[in-house]
Parts: C-alpha cells; sequence; structure tokens
C-alpha cells in the first residue's frame, strides 16, 4: 500500500491534526479511513531515495555563505504504551508541576539546516530514532557524516568552500564530536555545562626546565581553566560588547587552545592508543537580562576552531542563538501537523510517519513564498498597509499608545509631528481606513506636505443602508456660489454654516435649505419632496406611488381562496395560526388639501 496520498491529506487538513482521522477525511485521502494504520504499518517508503532528494534541495546559508547544520533530540512520548517495543527513558520538562521527569518513549535526532534573519524556518535534512542505551554521540556522529556526505555529492558543498558550521547543545559530548568528524570540512559548536574545567596546552620544554630545575617528565596537561573560578582564568584572546533588542549589551570573551583532561572511562575506556589533545576556543556569553525578566546566566560554548578573532566570535554566539529555531519546527510538527498523535505499536511504523512527517514540512518550506493571505469568507481580507512584503525592508518609525476611546484618526497628526521633529515625514502616509478623516487629510497635506491615502469610511445613513433615497453623492455642491442642486434638478434657497460640530474627525457642518413643494414629476417610479420631517428619519426621501388595492388578480383569487379554509378551521378540522398580508392605504402627500390623515390599516393575528 503506497503512503503517498498522507501527505498531501495532511496539508490540505482543515486546522491542526489531532488524530489520524482527520487526514482521512480530506478529499486528497484516496482510501477509506479503515486503511489508515494499514497504510502506516505496512506501507512502501523508501528512506534513502528521500535522504538523497532532501539533499538536492535548496538550502539556506549563512552570510558569509556557509551551511550551518543543527542537531538535537526530540521524543515521541508513549508513557500509556506498555507493550512497545525500544521504548527509552526520555528526559522532559514542562510536565506536571513544571518538573524534569523521565518519561517513556522514542527519542529522535533531527539534523536541520538553519536560516538567517527574521524566521524560525529550517530544512530537516535526516531523523534517527535512537535505540535504548545507544551512545548518543556515536549515533550522531555517523548521522552527521551521512548527512555531510550526501550534501558533498549533491553539490551544496564544493571544495574551497568555507566549512560546514555544526550547532548542538550541552546534551551531546562536544569535543568527542569534533574528533569523531575531524576528516570532514565541519567545524562543531556547542554549548557546554558551567561547572566544567578545561586545561590548557602544555608548557614547551624552556619554560618547564624554568618552572621546574630538576627536571621530571614533561606535562601533557596545562593549567587548569575552571568555568566557574575567574580566577584561574587569564587574558581573553578576544572579546566583543554588542548592543542588542532583546539582550541589552552583549559582553563575549574568548580563550583560545583549550581542551578536555579525557580518561580511560565509559567512551574512551576502549580506545587504542594514547589518548587524544582535542584542542578549541571556549567562549563566554552574557548579557544583560532576558526577555522574559528573570535572572541572566552566562552562556559556556566551545568550537572546534582556534585563532579566533573579533569577528569570529560575534558570528558564532548569534549562530548559536539561531539553534533555538529547531524548537519551533518541533512545536510545529507535534502541534499542527500531528507527529506524535497516532497511537503506533511497531516503532517500524513510527519511523514511517515520520519521514511522511518531513516530507509534509519539506513541501510546506518549498511552497510558503507561493502563499497568500488566505482568509475565511466572512473575514475582512488583510490591508496592504498592514503586509510587510519580503522584498525590501521594512522599518517601524513610530509607536503611539492611546485609551481605548480614541479614535485611530486622532492619533494622525501627533505621528506626523513626531515623524517631523526626527527628520522622517515621508511623501506618501498609507493608512487604513480608520485612520482618514477629511480634516486630518488637509491638514497633513498643508501643513507636512503629505498625500494621506487609504479607504474613506463608508456611508452611514439610512438611506444608504436601505438603498432608497438619495445620499450626499447624488447632489451637486457649488462651494463657490454656496448652491446646491438636487438630482431632481432644484437649487437650494439658503446656506448657512459651517458650523462646529462635536466630532473632531468630522468636517465642519454646512446647511442648505429647499423651499417646500413638490418638484416636476420626471421619468420614473418616484417623486422627489422637500419638506422638513419630524423623527429620527429627517431628510430627502422618495415618496412611494399609490399602488391599486389589488394589483395582481392572483393576490383577489387567493384571497377568495382562504374564506373556505377559515371555515374549515372554525370547525375544528385543523389548529393553525393564520396571519394576513397587512395592507397599507395611501399616505397623503405634503402640501395637499388640509384634511385628517388617511387612516393606516395593520395587519392583525388571529387564532381560529
Amino acid at each position: 500500500m503506497s503512503c503517498l496520498s498522507w501527505p498531501e491529506a495532511v496539508l490540505c487538513t482543515d486546522g491542526p491534526v489531532k488524530t489520524l482521522v482527520d487526514p482521512a477525511l480530506a478529499p486528497e485521502h484516496r482510501r477509506g479511513h479503515g486503511a489508515q494504520y494499514d497504510g502506516i504499518n505496512h506501507g512502501r517508503f523508501d528512506i534513502g531515495r528521500f535522504r538523497k532528494t532532501l539533499a538536492m534541495q535548496p538550502l539556506p546559508r549563512a552570510a558569509d555563505g556557509r551551511i550551518v547544520l543543527a542537531a538535537d533530540v526530540s521524543t515521541w512520548l508513549r508513557p500509556d504504551a506498555a507493550t512497545c517495543p525500544d521504548r527509552s527513558f526520555c528526559h522532559t520538562y514542562g510536565r506536571g508541576k513544571n518538573e524534569h521527569q523521565m518519561i517513556p518513549g522514542w527519542p529522535y535526532s533531527i539534523v536541520a539546516a538553519l536560516e538567517t534573519g527574521r524566521t524560525s524556518w529550517t530544512a530537516l535534512l535526516d531523523a534517527v530514532r535512537l535505540e535504548p542505551g545507544a551512545d548518543v554521540a556515536a549515533i550522531t556522529a555517523v548521522q552527521l557524516r551521512e548527512v555531510v556526505t550526501r550534501l558533498i555529492e549533491a553539490g551544496q558543498q564544493r571544495e574551497g568552500d568555507r566549512d560546514i558550521l555544526i550547532v548542538i547543545d550541552a546534551g551531546y559530548d562536544v569535543p568527542r564530536l569534533a574528533f569523531l568528524l575531524a576528516d570532514l570540512p565541519v567545524e562543531i559548536l556547542g554549548r557546554m555545562r558551567s561547572d566544567r574545567v578545561m586545561r590548557r596546552s602544555a608548557p614547551c620544554r624552556e619554560a618547564f626546565l624554568l618552572t621546574s630545575p630538576c627536571g621530571g617528565r614533561p606535562p601533557k596537561h596545562g593549567g587548569e581553566f575552571v568555568f566557574s573560578d575567574s580566577a584561574t582564568w587569564d587574558t581573553p584572546r578576544a572579546q566583543t560588547v554588542t548592543d542588542t533588542t532583546r539582550y541589552g549589551t552583549a559582553h563575549a570573551q574568548a580563550w583560545d587552545r583549550l581542551h578536555p583532561m579525557l580518561t580511560r572511562r565509559a567512551a574512551w575506556q576502549a580506545f587504542p592508543g594514547e589518548l587524544p589533545l582535542i584542542e578549541g576556543t571556549v567562549l563566554r556569553l552574557q548579557v544583560d537580562h532576558l526577555p522574559s525578566g528573570g535572572d541572566p546566566k552566562p552562556v559556556w560554548l566551545w568550537w572546534s576552531g582556534v585563532d579566533a578573532t573579533e569577528a569570529d566570535v560575534d558570528r558564532l554566539w548569534q549562530v548559536f542563538l539561531r539553534r533555538f529555531d529547531i524548537e519551533h519546527i518541533f512545536r510545529l510538527l507535534k502541534q499542527r501537523l500531528g507527529w506524535t498523535k497516532p497511537r503506533l505499536r511497531d516503532p517500524c511504523a513510527a519511523g514511517v510517519w515520520t519521514w511522511l512527517i518531513l516530507a509534509v514540512h519539506t513541501q510546506l518550506r518549498l511552497a510558503r513564498g507561493l502563499v497568500e493571505d488566505l482568509r475565511r469568507p466572512w473575514e475582512k481580507p488583510a490591508d496592504p498597509t498592514e503586509t510587510c512584503t519580503r522584498d525590501g525592508a521594512n522599518v517601524i518609525t513610530d509607536v503611539a499608545t492611546f485609551s481605548a476611546t480614541t479614535s485611530d484618526a486622532q492619533t494622525l497628526p501627533a505621528i506626523h509631528t513626531r515623524l517631523a521633529r526626527r527628520g522622517l515625514l515621508p511623501s506618501e502616509h498609507l493608512v487604513d481606513g480608520g485612520h482618514t478623516s477629511l480634516v486630518h487629510l488637509e491638514q497633513a497635506a498643508r501643513q507636512h506636505q503629505i498625500t494621506v491615502t487609504g479607504p474613506l469610511p463608508g456611508n452611514p445613513t439610512r438611506q444608504h443602508r436601505r438603498n432608497e433615497g438619495f445620499g450626499r453623492d447624488d447632489f451637486h455642491i457649488d462651494y463657490d456660489r454656496r448652491q446646491v442642486t438636487c438630482p431632481q434638478g432644484q437649487v437650494s434657497r439658503g446656506w448657512h454654516g459651517p458650523y462646529p460640530t462635536s466630532s473632531p474627525t468630522a468636517a465642519p457642518l454646512i446647511v442648505a435649505r429647499f423651499n417646500q413643494g413638490p418638484v416636476p414629476a420626471l421619468p420614473g417610479p418616484c417623486q422627489v419632496h422637500h419638506f422638513p420631517r419630524t423623527g429620527p428619519e429627517r431628510g430627502l426621501s422618495p415618496a412611494r406611488t399609490p399602488r391599486p388595492a389589488n394589483p395582481c388578480p392572483r393576490r383577489a383569487a387567493d384571497a377568495r381562496m382562504a374564506r373556505p379554509l377559515c371555515g374549515a378551521l372554525r370547525s375544528g378540522e385543523h389548529r393553525q395560526r393564520v396571519r394576513p398580508r397587512p395592507r397599507y392605504a395611501p399616505l397623503p402627500l405634503p402640501g395637499t388639501a388640509k384634511g385628517p390623515p388617511a387612516a393606516r390599516v395593520h395587519g392583525h393575528r388571529r387564532e381560529h
């Protein structure tokens, strides 16, 4: 059974994938929901071929043109699956009372290529499930070697290019990874615990004889460098100070040619020959504050390179911060794409589902440039002024905070004043519908020579909502002659104002008056009458022409047919409410003969 329909079904599912049934309900899933677990347990997926395909896809690169890879472990927790084989105790944090816990599950080592800029997208390249009791450093080294080899075969890394930088966290033995991958064009950068102790290089023979005049065996290691004891630190080789927006001032220091003192135990117990000296550069990063408000602690990094410059120090600690992008990808895989949602028993089936999710993520990453703002039918489309394009830089020039009762248009003059004070006035200001008012548009053009462009607010009058009567745009206003011409051709006889209004965003009020009485009728079903009206419905509205009592013979026939029905209802054969249609008498037109107004007959409800 082929699994090719699953990525399409996951991509086209509305909302996050919470169960394995959700993709089966998508139209792109061409099989029944009963074949879900059969397809995962017995489906075919050529993992080796797909790995080569991932290596040939366009990969992101750092600012200096090199490829930056990140490796980390993410767990598929299965605490309630007691019969599932090959489960390991996985370290988790945040469950229960936000405590560190060891929960059974399947850990996966994932390798991804990091991007730069304001994005958290990464290019997933490989995923390997860790067996219980496996050597994480050894398996990760084999995994990284295969990934780098595929990149070289695909032409992503050529001779003469900058070495690939691999970034890892404190859960790995960083110097050992650097030793296992020393024959590849890679550099290793990883975080180390703050209680580590490193050793300096051994002194030369002349320096040894000066300190030990009696002679003896030359030492293999130099003095100690204790991370938690500043008295053991010497003058750093390079140090930088950088201002950041999220962490304040970042102080970085680098000490050259430090190595761990290895002993024949654990992973080095069966090492043949003399234990190696793995030299590198130790970096210490200290910031002023954290975005969460917590107490910032220093971050210790180890780099496999030596002779670091100030530019290298800044580049290394900034690249290490990009490693956290892979944490956002893990959240996307689990919470949106449903990586850990299926209740699978076989670890091999879990591996197939994992690679299907990697295929889904790869399609999303490659097609993200083609995605537009997708909104539901009842949601308003995104305003062009609120959308940042990827073609050019977008800089925030002003931020205004105001109370909830203040309209958006009232903040526009203050924004222009602050921009003028800093010399950042634009020639054109694109705004949304909440910032457009006639007063502020004219003020911006007169005081700051700014063209404010944006949609004007709609007409809120009753005539416009009901599509009856006439609005402001139907009248011709001549400000020079101070006259208004109505749609029927009558010219106003009075012009009063302008009067100030209570709203600061509204233009001054001008009142135009017309003579009372009807206007000569034009061809059409309606006539316009100019007369004062009381109540909330003031203004100009068409007067409907009287229509006959029964304009349609069919309605009169229906009325005759209703009489025997009413007799049947009164006899008790049926119980039903009958509401006859209301009939309205024509209203008198203003200016006609005096007399009592015609009665208006309202419809009534009668129960028979």
